[in-house]
């Protein structure tokens, strides 16, 4: 890859502003009880990184609300489609200032077909791409969609990644905070700043690192957006393109978007901004992150004694300067100890799918606590029982490993999960009620920000009676208001959960059907300690 792919994203929106209020994607959510209203006249503000926990959603460590935020992706045609938030995706969270999020882009930086695979690295999309399972590195690279190693992936099969581009020997390569496992693709999709820019009769294309963009066909249809004239060197672009239009090196664009800080006016100068120390100037001193420029001025560095250097994992709150780069006002390098909120995964909500009192899901992540000794104000662990869990991403696996759990008073607003089989489907209401194995009755509703999750429901069509299905959101009066619907089995940490009663062919004796049910998920869990730990 080409030293320039990055290098050129000279300002914040190279990679961090797509627009959010240009995404689309519907209006507001609507109100949930126990949350106060939001501040009106609240300035948007920015902050870019990784998801390292949930309760509500924590980026870069740090607790963002997003009970009433859309949670969004671009599609090629510049819609937006609702997506379920995990843990090692990039995303950009517009938020008031006081840690209410309005709205969660997820950012991944290549979609598309793995090239080929070695011991640590892979290729997709024409695009080097590296697999990190050193803490002291940075963050471990999270594997899903049925991944737990890269070993697990062959030529040809279909990858999104997120990341965050680094130099290696004097080229850009994307170290991956997550890479997950995709059964189909709408279309390829690759980041870049914009090199040898070409638009006349013998042709239309440019260079994203050693990639080849021909993007004539987009500019045909009129896919070039803002415009044409838009895109020149240095200008920073995301490109579509149809699968298997990638032929060799060359990447035929169905969609080119220029990526710009003046396309998102409610975007405020403060932002939060994390990712990988490149190109450090000590003399200067300045740095590249995620190809922005940072200045660090008279920045506080934190903590004492840190070494700032390349490939450091920094969290920079800034100012977006008018010259795009970032003047930074604090930089925190991140240490691999839970001690920092930069290098733990953070968990609160009420915890389900319990096996044992060491093995359990809390926010739609299994939680392995056998290191925990001391749990205060927990008592007896039960299915509900809010818990408080800080832990580490391990190498190999998806199950976290819990450094401390703790008990509390269920807080005002509290995301908590639903399962069973549908019984009935108000569609005109969007409603339906699911039963569980012990017979009881929820009502869930979704509403125009519900992400739905498998196959079989790739929208509320898909909800028919008979479906296994769990839900994640918070409770509005009787029903719960979803913001994620999964059909069972289409998520990996599903195969920790007791398998839903069948409503056909199940057996007569419930209390028979839910040992057999409690003694698989055991096994999952025995088969997952078994297993040596990869480093």
């Amino acid at each position: 890859m080409h030293g320039n792919q990055w290098s050129g994203l000279g300002s914040l929106a190279a990679m961090a502003a797509l627009g959010l209020s240009a995404c689309g994607g519907g209006g507001g959510s609507p109100g949930v009880a126990g949350l106060t209203p939001p501040v009106a006249a609240a300035p948007a503000q920015l902050a870019s990184g990784v998801v390292t926990g949930f309760g509500s959603v924590y980026v870069d460590g740090v607790k963002l609300e997003d009970t009433e935020a859309q949670v969004l992706t671009e599609l090629a045609d510049g819609s937006t489609r609702n997506v379920a938030l995990q843990l090692g995706q990039r995303v950009r969270a517009s938020h008031d200032g006081n840690g209410r999020a309005s709205r969660l882009v997820v950012d991944s930086a290549v979609i598309g077909s793995v090239a080929s695979v070695a011991s640590d690295s892979l290729v997709v999309a024409g695009q080097p791409v590296t697999v990190n399972a050193d803490a002291t590195l940075g963050p471990v690279t999270v594997f899903g969609g049925g991944l737990v190693a890269l070993g697990d992936l062959v030529a040809g099969d279909l990858v999104e990644v997120h990341g965050s581009p680094v130099l290696v020997a004097g080229s850009w390569t994307l170290r991956a905070t997550r890479i997950e496992k995709l059964g189909a693709v709408d279309s390829v999709k690759v980041t870049g700043s914009v090199s040898q820019f070409v638009a006349g009769s013998s042709g239309k294309t440019f260079q994203l690192g050693a990639l080849t963009v021909d993007f004539a066909q987009a500019a045909a249809a009129g896919r070039v957006r803002p415009s044409e004239t838009a895109i020149a060197d240095g200008v920073v672009v995301r490109v579509f393109a149809a699968p298997g239009a990638l032929v060799g090196n060359t990447l035929t664009a169905s969609a080119v978007r220029r990526v710009s800080a003046g396309d998102d006016a409610e975007v405020s100068a403060r932002v939060q901004w994390g990712g990988l120390v490149s190109d450090y100037d000590v003399t200067t001193p300045s740095f590249k992150l995620q190809g922005t420029l940072v200045r660090l001025g008279s920045a506080d560095v934190s903590p004492t004694g840190a070494a700032l250097a390349n490939d450091a994992w920094v969290k920079v709150d800034a100012v977006l300067a008018a010259d795009g780069a970032l003047d930074a006002t604090r930089v925190e390098i991140r240490q691999a100890s839970t001690d920092s909120g930069l290098a733990s995964i953070k968990l609160i909500g009420p915890l389900s799918g319990l096996v044992d009192p060491n093995s359990f899901i809390v926010r739609d992540v299994p939680v392995d606590a056998s290191a925990v000794s001391t749990r205060p104000g927990c008592g007896v662990l039960a299915d509900g029982a809010v818990v408080s869990v800080v832990a580490t991403m391990q190498a190999g696996t998806d199950v976290v490993r819990a450094e401390s759990v703790s008990c509390e008073l269920r807080p005002p607003v509290v995301v908590r999960p639903v399962g069973g089989i549908i019984a009935t489907v108000n569609a005109a209401a969007q409603i339906f009620s699911v039963t569980n194995r012990e017979g009881a009755s929820s009502t869930v509703r979704w509403t125009a920000d519900t992400a739905f999750v498998g196959a079989d429901l790739s929208n509320a069509s898909g909800l028919v009676a008979g479906l296994a299905v769990h839900a994640e959101g918070v409770m509005d009066g009787a029903s719960l208001v979803a913001k994620v619907i999964s059909v069972h089995g289409a998520r990996p940490v599903d195969r920790f959960r007791e398998q839903p009663q069948a409503r056909e062919g199940a057996p007569t004796d419930p209390q028979s059907a839910a040992t057999a049910a409690r003694a698989e998920a055991l096994r999952n869990w025995t088969e997952y300690r078994a297993r040596p730990p990869r480093r």
